[in-house]
């Protein structure tokens, strides 16, 4: 599991795929004087994945699962095979609820195992 602390700078992420097998990544958030941090309803997460080095270029959002302070992903193997070595991957989370801005959490690369 990794954490968001609301507020902060965003952390590193390195999303680890391996060939044939499907991908879960468990977030818990929490505040800064360390205490959980319950998104609102109608809170939003997402990873975006691209690649602009590949031909084509790609490009894909996986959604989050929020639960009380935990966004949950999942990718099947069939999404996960289909995402370059490389790729660029932004965690986002929206706890306004109203389709503002989406808040930058966590950054950084792909990377495939073979």
């Amino acid at each position: 599991m990794a954490p968001i602390v609301a507020g902060q700078t965003p952390t590193h992420l390195i999303v680890v795929l391996n060939p044939g097998s499907f991908w879960s990544f468990t977030v818990n958030s929490s505040n800064p004087n360390g205490t959980a941090y319950m998104w609102p309803v109608g809170s939003t997460a997402k990873i975006n994945l691209v690649n602009n080095d590949v031909t084509p270029a790609f490009s894909v959002t996986w959604a989050g699962a929020i639960t009380g302070s935990q966004i949950v992903f999942t990718a099947t193997a069939t999404q996960c095979d289909a995402v370059p070595d490389g790729s660029m991957c932004e965690l986002y989370t929206d706890a306004s609820g109203n389709g503002t801005q989406p808040m930058l959490q966590m950054s950084g690369r792909v990377v495939r195992r073979s």
